[in-house]
Protein backbone atom coordinates (compact mmCIF):
# COMPACT_ATOMS: atom_id res chain seq x y z
CA UNK A 1 0.00 0.00 0.00
CA UNK A 2 2.90 1.96 0.80
CA UNK A 3 4.75 1.73 -2.64
CA UNK A 4 1.35 2.38 -4.36
CA UNK A 5 1.17 5.81 -2.29
CA UNK A 6 4.60 6.41 -3.91
CA UNK A 7 5.98 6.14 -0.57
CA UNK A 8 9.43 3.81 -1.68
CA UNK A 9 10.73 4.30 1.37
CA UNK A 10 8.90 2.10 4.07
CA UNK A 11 10.67 -1.08 4.63
CA UNK A 12 9.06 -4.35 5.12
CA UNK A 13 10.73 -6.08 8.66
CA UNK A 14 10.10 -9.64 9.21
CA UNK A 15 13.35 -11.64 12.03
CA UNK A 16 11.99 -15.00 10.96
CA UNK A 17 15.20 -15.98 8.97
CA UNK A 18 13.14 -18.23 6.85
CA UNK A 19 11.41 -17.67 3.07
CA UNK A 20 9.47 -15.05 4.60
CA UNK A 21 12.75 -12.59 5.59
CA UNK A 22 13.54 -13.56 2.14
CA UNK A 23 10.18 -12.47 0.11
CA UNK A 24 10.99 -8.95 2.88
CA UNK A 25 14.38 -8.61 1.57
CA UNK A 26 13.69 -9.16 -2.04
CA UNK A 27 10.80 -6.62 -1.36
CA UNK A 28 12.69 -4.21 0.18
CA UNK A 29 15.08 -4.13 -2.71
CA UNK A 30 12.24 -4.06 -5.06
CA UNK A 31 10.70 -0.73 -3.57
CA UNK A 32 14.13 0.47 -3.67
CA UNK A 33 14.44 0.11 -8.00
CA UNK A 34 11.01 1.38 -8.12
CA UNK A 35 11.84 4.51 -6.10
CA UNK A 36 14.70 4.99 -8.16
CA UNK A 37 13.15 4.60 -11.49
CA UNK A 38 10.34 6.68 -10.19
CA UNK A 39 12.96 9.63 -9.43
CA UNK A 40 14.68 9.51 -12.91
CA UNK A 41 11.29 9.57 -14.69
CA UNK A 42 10.10 12.21 -12.55
CA UNK A 43 13.40 13.85 -13.65
CA UNK A 44 12.97 13.04 -17.08
CA UNK A 45 9.26 14.76 -16.90
CA UNK A 46 10.62 17.78 -15.33
CA UNK A 47 13.27 18.11 -18.29
CA UNK A 48 10.59 17.49 -20.77
CA UNK A 49 8.78 20.54 -19.18
CA UNK A 50 11.48 23.23 -19.28
CA UNK A 51 12.26 22.34 -22.84
CA UNK A 52 8.18 22.56 -23.94
CA UNK A 53 8.00 26.04 -21.69
CA UNK A 54 11.37 27.89 -22.47
CA UNK A 55 14.15 27.28 -25.28
CA UNK A 56 16.53 29.00 -22.35
CA UNK A 57 19.58 26.70 -21.88
CA UNK A 58 20.54 28.22 -18.51
CA UNK A 59 16.65 26.97 -17.43
CA UNK A 60 17.02 23.32 -18.37
CA UNK A 61 20.67 23.71 -16.55
CA UNK A 62 18.91 24.49 -13.44
CA UNK A 63 16.33 21.76 -14.03
CA UNK A 64 18.97 19.11 -14.09
CA UNK A 65 21.23 20.80 -11.61
CA UNK A 66 18.18 20.62 -8.75
CA UNK A 67 17.29 17.19 -9.90
CA UNK A 68 19.94 14.95 -10.60
CA UNK A 69 21.36 14.39 -7.03
CA UNK A 70 18.14 13.11 -5.85
CA UNK A 71 18.08 10.34 -8.48
CA UNK A 72 21.86 9.93 -8.32
CA UNK A 73 23.28 10.77 -4.66
CA UNK A 74 26.57 12.37 -5.17
CA UNK A 75 28.63 14.88 -3.65
CA UNK A 76 28.32 17.16 -6.89
CA UNK A 77 27.35 17.61 -10.37
CA UNK A 78 29.15 19.78 -13.27
CA UNK A 79 27.12 20.28 -16.48
CA UNK A 80 29.14 21.74 -19.75
CA UNK A 81 27.36 23.48 -22.84
CA UNK A 82 29.86 23.16 -25.29
CA UNK A 83 29.69 26.42 -27.49
CA UNK A 84 28.42 25.43 -31.00
CA UNK A 85 30.48 27.98 -32.51
CA UNK A 86 34.39 26.70 -31.24
CA UNK A 87 33.53 23.51 -30.32
CA UNK A 88 36.37 23.52 -27.89
CA UNK A 89 35.14 25.45 -25.71
CA UNK A 90 31.84 26.37 -23.60
CA UNK A 91 30.70 27.30 -19.79
CA UNK A 92 30.51 24.44 -16.88
CA UNK A 93 27.78 24.97 -14.26
CA UNK A 94 28.17 23.48 -10.83
CA UNK A 95 26.36 22.42 -7.82
CA UNK A 96 27.28 20.85 -4.76
CA UNK A 97 26.17 18.74 -2.12
CA UNK A 98 22.96 20.73 -1.36
CA UNK A 99 22.13 23.09 -4.72
CA UNK A 100 20.68 26.57 -4.08
CA UNK A 101 19.43 28.17 -6.99
CA UNK A 102 21.79 30.01 -8.12
CA UNK A 103 24.81 27.89 -9.90
CA UNK A 104 28.23 29.38 -10.42
CA UNK A 105 29.39 29.23 -14.13
CA UNK A 106 33.00 28.82 -15.23
CA UNK A 107 34.62 29.37 -18.95
CA UNK A 108 36.06 25.82 -19.83
CA UNK A 109 38.05 24.96 -22.38
CA UNK A 110 38.41 21.07 -23.63
CA UNK A 111 41.76 20.15 -24.20
CA UNK A 112 42.28 18.15 -27.87
CA UNK A 113 43.35 15.03 -25.24
CA UNK A 114 40.09 15.77 -23.13
CA UNK A 115 37.18 15.37 -26.23
CA UNK A 116 39.53 12.36 -27.75
CA UNK A 117 38.59 10.38 -24.03
CA UNK A 118 35.10 11.85 -23.91
CA UNK A 119 34.85 10.39 -28.07
CA UNK A 120 35.83 7.01 -27.37
CA UNK A 121 33.86 6.71 -24.64
CA UNK A 122 30.63 8.15 -25.81
CA UNK A 123 28.53 6.44 -22.97
CA UNK A 124 30.46 6.88 -19.29
CA UNK A 125 33.93 6.74 -17.70
CA UNK A 126 35.04 7.58 -14.20
CA UNK A 127 37.96 9.60 -13.81
CA UNK A 128 40.10 11.22 -10.51
CA UNK A 129 42.75 10.13 -8.30
CA UNK A 130 46.17 11.11 -8.67
CA UNK A 131 45.29 11.24 -12.43
CA UNK A 132 45.32 15.00 -14.06
CA UNK A 133 41.67 16.43 -14.37
CA UNK A 134 40.53 17.91 -17.41
CA UNK A 135 39.19 21.80 -16.26
CA UNK A 136 35.43 20.82 -16.84
CA UNK A 137 35.33 19.20 -13.36
CA UNK A 138 38.19 21.77 -11.77
CA UNK A 139 35.53 23.50 -10.27
CA UNK A 140 34.11 20.32 -8.16
CA UNK A 141 37.72 19.63 -7.78
CA UNK A 142 38.98 22.64 -6.07
CA UNK A 143 36.31 22.17 -3.55
CA UNK A 144 37.43 18.84 -2.54
CA UNK A 145 35.78 16.15 -4.67
CA UNK A 146 38.46 13.99 -6.10
CA UNK A 147 36.48 11.19 -8.08
CA UNK A 148 33.89 11.46 -11.35
CA UNK A 149 31.80 9.55 -13.65
CA UNK A 150 31.42 11.37 -16.76
CA UNK A 151 28.76 11.47 -19.29
CA UNK A 152 29.24 12.80 -22.53
CA UNK A 153 26.30 14.35 -24.56
CA UNK A 154 26.34 14.37 -28.27
CA UNK A 155 24.30 16.05 -30.88
CA UNK A 156 24.30 14.44 -34.66
CA UNK A 157 28.06 12.85 -33.27
CA UNK A 158 29.38 16.12 -32.40
CA UNK A 159 29.92 17.10 -28.72
CA UNK A 160 27.32 18.87 -27.01
CA UNK A 161 27.87 19.14 -23.01
CA UNK A 162 29.24 16.85 -20.46
CA UNK A 163 27.32 15.45 -17.16
CA UNK A 164 30.16 15.17 -14.21
CA UNK A 165 28.49 13.02 -10.98
CA UNK A 166 31.37 14.16 -8.20
CA UNK A 167 32.24 11.81 -5.63
CA UNK A 168 34.63 11.51 -2.52
CA UNK A 169 35.20 7.88 -3.08
CA UNK A 170 35.29 5.82 -6.49
CA UNK A 171 32.07 5.55 -7.96
CA UNK A 172 30.25 2.15 -7.56
CA UNK A 173 27.33 3.00 -10.14
CA UNK A 174 25.03 0.02 -10.49
CA UNK A 175 24.46 -0.76 -14.40
CA UNK A 176 20.60 -0.04 -13.63
CA UNK A 177 22.08 3.19 -12.56
CA UNK A 178 24.67 3.68 -15.05
CA UNK A 179 21.47 3.05 -17.54
CA UNK A 180 19.25 5.58 -16.17
CA UNK A 181 21.65 8.49 -16.18
CA UNK A 182 22.50 7.47 -19.78
CA UNK A 183 19.18 8.25 -20.08
CA UNK A 184 19.10 11.46 -18.81
CA UNK A 185 21.93 12.46 -20.65
CA UNK A 186 20.38 11.44 -24.02
CA UNK A 187 17.43 13.72 -22.76
CA UNK A 188 19.52 16.61 -22.51
CA UNK A 189 21.06 15.96 -26.01
CA UNK A 190 17.60 16.28 -26.75
CA UNK A 191 16.99 19.52 -25.04
CA UNK A 192 20.15 21.16 -26.89
CA UNK A 193 18.72 20.13 -29.76
CA UNK A 194 15.77 21.92 -29.42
Amino acid sequence: QQVAKKDFNTRVIIKSHDEFSEVASSFNEMAVQLGRQFKTLTTIAELDGAILSSLDVKKIVKTLLGRIPVVFPCQGTAITIISEKTGSSGWTYTAKNNPGHDFPAERTNIEPADRQRLEANPETFSLGGREPLPQYVRTLSRQGIPWFQVFPVFLKQELAGIICLGYENPPRLSPEDLNQARQLSDQVGVALSN
